[in-house]
């Protein structure tokens, strides 16, 4: 059921955000409300499965993944990624994801195992600029030409 989350991600997120461009909905809200469908069904099943925090962390990098590569998919710069990724944490009871590392290991693993294009990787980058250039330490690799 995890695998399929991408798909689920890209299906939802992409059709939703481009039809709030012509509305007065703001693609944040709508943003927002692809991000809670999204989670809502895999919510239950991993606060109800009693498995550990283990799991609990484990579904949640997963879930960022997904969010992450749905959203460099869209190929759109707009101020939502992280209002996103918080409410992704949210869905995992995660109150303060700027402090907390799977965050982090999920982006990291994103740009080192998605295949992202060097644009989605810039686009990345821009996103997370905000945080501040530890977070940009933890999530992308050194400069071996520095």
């Amino acid at each position: 059921m995890r695998i399929a989350l991408g798909v689920v991600v890209s299906a939802l997120v992409l059709p939703s955000c481009a039809s709030s461009v012509g509305s007065s909905k703001s693609l944040g809200d709508s943003l927002a409300g692809s991000v809670e469908a999204i989670l809502s069904p895999f919510e239950s099943s991993s606060r109800s499965s009693g498995s550990g925090a283990e799991e609990t962390a484990k579904n949640y990098r997963l879930d960022v993944e997904a969010y992450t590569v749905a959203y460099l998919d869209r190929n759109e710069r707009s101020p939502s990624f992280l209002r996103g990724l918080g409410l992704v944490a949210q869905a995992h009871g995660i109150t303060d994801w700027e402090s907390a590392p799977e965050t982090f290991d999920a982006l990291a693993g994103v740009v080192h195992n998605d295949g992202l294009t060097q644009a989605q990787l810039q686009q990345l980058e821009r996103e997370l600029a905000p945080l501040g250039e530890s977070t940009r330490n933890q999530v992308f690799p050194a400069d071996p030409q520095q």
